[in-house]
């Protein structure tokens, strides 16, 4: 019982840092975890460069900027705090820079949608 109480704890905690989140930051999670999430990878993989490979569509700073509704700048900034905290890779490709999502990325989203229920299938 006392592990219950500590994993609801935990979730509602979760539910609450994600709540002051600043908005900028939560569209781009938003955005990021749509297509993680929408279940078109198999349980069994594990593989984050197959499942990113196959299943979820790279994009530059621009193209995220233009879906989040926000500042190249502001997209910029962002994606060097998850970087910082590895939650996703910046990499060069000719001159843009593509956003990469990391395994940690993907647990991350998985909570955020399933065991919290943050997203909603309709994000963004």
């Amino acid at each position: 019982m006392g592990e219950e109480t500590d994993e609801m704890r935990g979730k509602a905690l979760a539910a609450k840092m994600y709540i002051f989140l600043p908005k900028t930051r939560r569209r781009i999670l938003e955005l990021l975890c749509r297509e993680l999430c929408d279940g078109s990878y198999k349980s069994g993989e594990t593989n984050i460069r197959d499942i990113t490979r196959l299943r979820f569509k790279l994009r530059t700073f621009t193209e995220i900027s233009r879906e989040a509704r926000l500042s190249h700048v502001t997209v910029r900034q962002i994606a060097k705090e998850l970087q910082e905290v590895g939650l996703v890779e910046v990499q060069v490709v000719g001159k843009a820079n593509v956003i990469i999502p990391t395994r940690e990325m993907l647990e991350l989203c998985r909570r955020l949608r399933g065991e919290l229920g943050i997203l909603e299938e309709d994000a963004v």
